[in-house]
């Protein structure tokens, strides 16, 4: 269950991030050089999404010692895999929240509207809450003992904030689309 719910945690967490690339790239579709910085990070988000995948493969020789430790075999450090999968995780999330700031601060209003359009940019439209789970996965990353015999009563906080993580950023990712359906 540990394997299957992280391969459903960073393919739902990747697809959430290509998909508000996707929207960036559209909505800036003129500036090359944004697009590109855009490609970049996708590509980030791209290999990040294949390395968790094989690392969850193949973390633990035998595979079937995932789940069957009486048939002998060896397991890389868990605990610093997944706080170096969570840390990378909020890198992207943050790299994915500043990159249209230097586009929203290139607009000829007032830096007083400049500061709002950027709270407003980083509080309701972006990743900010996703961020905020991302932060308490983290906490809980570093609490959990993957060393303990009942893993299902020690990954409960984890299981909670991935969870959280990923319905929150599907929610925040599609936030900028749903105005105009409510508005008909």
């Amino acid at each position: 269950a540990l394997i299957s719910s992280e391969l459903l945690w960073v393919s739902a967490n990747s697809l959430v991030k290509l998909s508000v690339l996707h929207l960036y790239m559209s909505i800036f579709q003129a500036l090359r050089f944004f697009c590109n910085m855009a490609c970049v990070i996708a590509i980030a988000v791209i290999v990040f999404w294949i390395a968790v995948v094989i690392r969850s493969i193949a973390i633990c020789q035998p595979f079937a010692y995932n789940w069957n430790r009486t048939i002998g075999g060896t397991c890389g450090d868990r605990p610093l895999a997944y706080l170096l999968t969570a840390v990378f995780n909020m890198i992207l999330d943050l790299s994915i929240i500043s990159a249209p700031m230097p586009q929203l601060w290139q607009l000829q209003v007032s830096t007083s509207k400049k500061w709002i359009l950027t709270v407003a940019a980083t509080d309701k439209k972006s990743f900010n809450r996703v961020c905020v789970m991302t932060i308490l996965r983290i906490i809980s990353v570093v609490q959990f003992n993957a060393n303990t015999s009942d893993k299902t009563y020690s990954v409960v906080d984890d299981s909670l904030w991935s969870t959280l993580e990923s319905t929150i950023g599907i929610t925040t990712a599609s936030l900028p689309v749903l105005r105009p359906v409510l508005d008909q």
